[in-house]
């Protein structure tokens, strides 16, 4: 129907878009070291400013906007699970994300073996728009928001084998994330609250949880605190 024919052409123009990016990045590199190397044998180590960046910065806030709409429309659509588009990132010591090359040229990706259930897919989206724009306030909350709600039914799952809640430490990396970067003081206190139902839920039996927010609770302006403490 309609709501699948928007989501075919909303996939194509991401993987239009995704495919722009990197050649522009990979020319971009390639372009500033040759300057650079110009610039340093005349100027000594003074540092260069390359125009095309701007236009790679551009496109891929674009791009991070139509993985954030992919994704609203993943969590929506009352489709049966498939094949995810997003291969899951990883993270690094340095909270950056990185993609193989299977990931970033291949829309749908064949990367991510088995189906992926609608929110599983939400998160893949929410996730690279998190890598395409790592300042957007909206795409941090709502990939915290999706393992906030798989780690809930997770624990409602029932399972009889004890195991360790695979999305509460991506939850509280995302939320505060997110509170660092919000601009609206009732976004950073409902954030704040759902960082602190998390921490108290988890952080007790957990060690992983306390690690995450004794390693980034520094992120989270005092200010935050301050408005919770009433609540």
């Amino acid at each position: 129907g309609e709501h699948e024919n928007a989501l075919v052409h909303l996939r194509s123009y991401i993987s239009v878009l995704t495919n722009i990016v990197e050649k522009q990045r990979a020319a971009s590199e390639y372009d500033s070291a040759i300057l650079q190397s110009t610039c340093d044998n005349v100027n000594g180590n003074e540092p260069i400013a390359s125009s095309s960046w701007n236009s790679v910065a551009s496109i891929s806030r674009l791009l991070a906007r139509c993985y954030f709409k992919l994704g609203t429309w993943q969590q929506h659509f009352d489709n049966e699970p498939q094949h995810s588009i997003a291969a899951a990132p990883s993270h690094n010591e340095n909270d950056e994300t990185t993609y193989s090359l299977d990931y970033m040229y291949s829309l749908p990706s064949t990367a991510s073996k088995g189906a992926r259930t609608k929110m599983q897919q939400a998160e893949d989206c929410f996730l690279a728009a998190t890598s395409y724009d790592r300042n957007w306030y909206k795409a941090w909350h709502s990939w915290a928001l999706c393992h906030q709600e798989m780690a809930s039914a997770f624990d409602q799952s029932g399972s009889k084998t004890p195991k360790r809640n695979p999305h509460t430490v991506s939850a509280i990396q995302g939320f505060i994330r997110a509170i660092a970067l919000a601009n609206n003081r009732g976004h950073a206190l409902q954030d704040t609250l759902r960082l602190l139902t998390l921490w108290f839920r988890y952080g007790s039996t957990n060690s992983d949880v306390s690690a995450a927010v004794s390693d980034s609770i520094g992120a989270v302006p005092l200010k935050c605190w301050l408005h919770v403490i009433p609540q």
